[in-house]
C-alpha cells in the first residue's frame, strides 16, 4: 500500500472575482467540478496550486475544499476589515449559511476528512478523490422534494429566535450533493437537521448559539 494524503483545500478559491461580481446581483450555484478561474488572493492561488501538486506527486489522494466551519462568532466577508462584525446574531448568522450550503459543522467536517481516507487507504491501486466540497447540503437545491410544513416550520424558528433570512440574491450557493454521495456518509449538521432538531424541542441552546 502505497502513501496516502487528505489535503484539506479552501472553497474560497472558488468565489474568485467574476464570481463575486456575479453573486452580487445573482444566485450562482457552485459545483468543484467547475473551474472558476484564478482565485483572488494569494490564500487561495496557493491553496489551487497546492491541489495539483497533490494530484500530480503520484500518491493516493482525496482533495477537500473546506467551507466554513469554526465555532468562533461569525463575522461578515463582505465588509472592510475594521467593520466586519456581523449585523445578526452568530447563530442567525450560521443557519443561513447552513440553508445556502456555506457552513459545515466541525463535527461534519473531521467525520469527512476520515471518510475521505478510509476511501483511499484500503487499496492497493492509487486513488485521487476530488475536489470535494466539504458543506452542509443545502436543501434549496432540492427544495421540490420538501413539502409545504418543512418550510412552516422553519418560518416558525426564525420567529421563536428573532431570526432574519437571507436577503435575495442569496449570492452563492454551494453544492456538495456530490460530496456525500460519494463518500458515503450523511452530514449530522444542515439546515434540515436544525428545523428538524428545533421543532422537536432538541439542541436548543446549540441551535441559538451556532455552536455545532
Amino acid at each position: 500500500m502505497g502513501l496516502s494524503c487528505v489535503f484539506s483545500s479552501t472553497t474560497s478559491l472558488m468565489n474568485t472575482q467574476k464570481v463575486k461580481e456575479r453573486s452580487k446581483s445573482s444566485t450562482l450555484v457552485l459545483k468543484a467540478s467547475e473551474d472558476y478561474g484564478t482565485p483572488r488572493n494569494i490564500y487561495g492561488v496557493t491553496k489551487k496550486k497546492a491541489e495539483q501538486y497533490c494530484v500530480d506527486s503520484g500518491c493516493s489522494v482525496a482533495i477537500l475544499r473546506c467551507s466554513r466551519f469554526f465555532a468562533e462568532d461569525a463575522y461578515d466577508t463582505s465588509m472592510d476589515p475594521a467593520t466586519r462584525g456581523a449585523t445578526l446574531s452568530n447563530g442567525n448568522v450560521k443557519a443561513n449559511e447552513l440553508l445556502c450550503g456555506l457552513r459545515a459543522s466541525l463535527e461534519d467536517m473531521v467525520m469527512a476528512h476520515l471518510a475521505a481516507l478510509g476511501r483511499i487507504a484500503t487499496d492497493d491501486e492509487r486513488r485521487v478523490l476530488g475536489p470535494f466540497i466539504i458543506s452542509a447540503c443545502s436543501p434549496l437545491l432540492d427544495h421540490e422534494d420538501l413539502d409545504s410544513q418543512f418550510f412552516e416550520s422553519a418560518k416558525s424558528m426564525y420567529r421563536a429566535l428573532d431570526w432574519k433570512f437571507p436577503q435575495k440574491p442569496l449570492g452563492r450557493i454551494l453544492d456538495s450533493r456530490d460530496t456525500w454521495q460519494r463518500l458515503n456518509w450523511q452530514p449530522r449538521w444542515d439546515f434540515l437537521s436544525l428545523v428538524r432538531d428545533f421543532t422537536g424541542g432538541a439542541n436548543l441552546d446549540i441551535i441559538k448559539d451556532g455552536s455545532y
